[in-house]
């Protein structure tokens, strides 16, 4: 095979990252491979342990010959992609969802929540689950309405509270124990019985990822580099350790990343593509 110039294998300018988990059969298991997105450096690092023959027939010790008995290569990468995937395998967790109900504590809002009732008023800072989504009361919030009853007066504008829609009386009503009449009342709106006081800070199901549930991620990695003159690069890390390193900094002016170091536990391949 003829030896391709220097430059088209070294300037590589950025490629993707794979992770296969290793199955219960000892091969990769590719159909729960993930892309380890948005990455930002990748770098190999080889070390050697040699065996020196040692010479002292000329008196002084000289090395004349040595021999490799282990090699490590280790792989030091860095990405941007904070999605669950990626953070299971930062923390060695497993994300679970979960869905949060009225009585449940929330730890993005800190609050306990109240299951929304249009009929109750809530002080600022109260958490509400409404439909799908969790809330939080941006003021005092005072009753939208109350109940539709059979027993109330009530006048023109009035508002009520019947099947979970919000009406508008159009007429005097005496409280005479008729039944609720469509004919007597407007749907305000689109009747929605909520008030936008509340503020909605996240959906009541969660993904959750426990960390510590596993000891180590063995897998392989597979990289794919993208060359700035057309001749692809490829590596297959058939088995490697994958473990997390550096600092997570949840707090700051820069863009969340995860650091990772893995240690290949088998040999390895570099595939180079054509002109």
């Amino acid at each position: 095979m003829p030896q391709q110039p220097l430059e088209k294998v070294a300037r590589l300018q950025g490629g993707k990252v794979f992770f296969a988990p290793i199955g219960a059969d000892g091969t990769p298991n590719l159909a729960s491979e993930i892309q380890l997105g948005f990455i930002d450096t990748f770098s190999t690092t080889r070390d050697e342990t040699t065996e020196p023959l040692i010479s002292r027939d000329d008196g002084s010790a000289k090395t004349v010959s040595e021999v490799v008995t282990e090699t490590n290569t280790t792989l030091n990468f860095t990405i941007g992609s904070t999605d669950a995937k990626s953070l299971e395998l930062y923390l060695y967790g497993t994300a679970r969802e979960e869905t949060l109900n009225a009585g449940d504590y929330d730890p993005i809002s800190g609050k306990t929540l109240i299951a929304y009732d249009p009929t109750q008023s809530y002080l600022e800072g109260d958490g509400v689950l409404y439909l799908d989504g969790v809330y939080v009361a941006s003021q005092n919030v005072n009753p939208v309405a109350a109940l539709f009853s059979v027993s109330t007066a009530y006048s023109i504008g009035d508002r009520v509270i019947y099947n979970d829609l919000l009406y508008a009386a159009n007429a005097a009503l005496t409280g005479d124990g008729s039944a609720f009449d469509l004919a007597s009342w407007d749907l305000v709106g689109d009747g929605t019985a909520f008030d936008p006081a509340f503020v909605k800070v996240g959906s009541k199901i969660r993904s959750k990822i426990a960390s510590g549930e596993r000891t180590n991620n063995i897998g392989q990695i597979r990289l794919v580099a993208k060359s700035l003159t057309n001749a692809p690069l490829s590596a297959i890390f058939p088995k490697v350790n994958l473990s997390s390193s550096g600092d997570l900094n949840l707090i700051g002016g820069s863009h969340i990343t995860l650091d990772f170091t893995a240690k290949t536990l088998a040999d390895y391949s570099v595939y180079l593509g054509g002109d």
